[in-house]
C-alpha cells in the first residue's frame, strides 16, 4: 500500500475519531456533571427573586431578580431541591436529571398567596380546603394577626361562634386591636349569640377608632333596647 494512501487511512480514522468524540460530548444525555439553570415563580407566575435553593440539603444557590438560579455542577441522576424564603412555605420537588438540556420551573407560596387561596376556598364553600390552606399560612408565619382574623372567620362560617369570638379576643389580648376586629365581635354578640351588653361594648371600641354614621346609628339602636334580664 502506498504511503499517501495509509497516512490518508490513519487521517480518516483521527478525524472519525475526533467527531465521535465531539458528537459524545454535545449528547445531551451522556454526562456525569452539567449545569443545571432553573427559574422560580409565585402563585401569579411572577419571578420570585431571593430564594435559597438547596441540593440533598446543600444550599447552592440563589434566585436573581427574574427568579433564575444557576448550579455549575450537578451529578447526572436524581437530587431533592429544597426552596427556602422569609414569608414563603418552603417547597421540596425531587428531579431526575437525566439531560443537559433540562431546565426547572419550580413555585413557591407566599404568606399572602396562600392565605387569598384559602379566601377563595373558603368563598367556594371549599371549607376543608380553606383550612389546609390557613394551617399551611399558619406554619409560614406564626400568630399572624390576618391569618388569626381568617382563623375567626372560617371558625364563623362553621357556626362555631364562641370559638369565633375567642380567637378574635384572643387578637385583642395581643394588642392587634383592628376596628374591624371589634366591629366583627359586635355582628357575633348582637346577631348570633343575642348578648346586647356584648355587642354595645364592641360597637363602642370600633367607634372610639373610626366614626361611623351607621353603626353610630346602630349602637344608638342597641341602646335604645332593654337589656335583658338575666335567670
Amino acid at each position: 500500500m502506498k504511503y499517501s494512501t495509509v497516512l490518508g487511512l490513519a487521517l480518516c480514522m483521527m478525524v472519525s475519531f475526533t467527531s465521535c468524540k465531539s458528537l459524545s460530548n454535545n449528547n445531551p444525555v451522556t454526562f456525569d456533571k452539567a449545569p443545571l439553570l432553573g427559574m422560580v415563580y409565585d402563585y401569579d407566575n411572577a419571578a420570585c427573586a431571593g430564594v435559597t435553593v438547596s441540593i440533598n440539603g446543600k444550599p447552592v444557590a440563589t434566585s436573581d431578580i427574574d427568579g433564575r438560579f444557576f448550579i455549575p455542577d450537578l451529578d447526572r441522576g436524581e437530587h431533592i431541591i429544597e426552596l427556602a424564603k422569609r414569608d414563603y412555605e418552603s417547597s421540596t420537588t425531587v428531579i431526575d436529571y437525566e439531560s443537559k438540556s433540562q431546565v426547572l420551573y419550580l413555585k413557591i407560596l407566599s404568606f399572602d398567596e396562600l392565605l387569598v387561596q384559602a379566601q377563595d376556598a373558603l368563598e367556594a364553600q371549599k371549607k376543608a380546603d380553606a383550612e389546609s390552606l390557613l394551617q399551611r399560612a399558619e406554619k409560614v408565619r406564626l400568630g399572624d394577626p390576618e391569618a388569626q382574623y381568617f382563623r375567626a372567620l372560617l371558625l364563623y362560617r362553621e357556626k362555631r361562634y364562641d370559638d369565633a369570638v375567642e380567637e378574635l379576643e384572643n387578637l385583642i389580648d395581643n394588642d392587634n386591636r383592628d376596628p374591624y376586629v371589634y366591629l366583627f365581635l359586635a355582628d357575633i354578640y348582637q346577631y348570633n349569640l343575642n348578648d346586647i351588653k356584648a355587642a354595645k361594648v364592641a360597637l363602642t371600641e370600633f367607634l372610639t377608632r373610626i366614626e361611623d354614621t351607621d353603626i353610630r346609628k346602630r349602637f344608638e339602636a342597641l341602646s335604645e333596647q332593654p337589656m335583658p334580664i338575666s335567670p
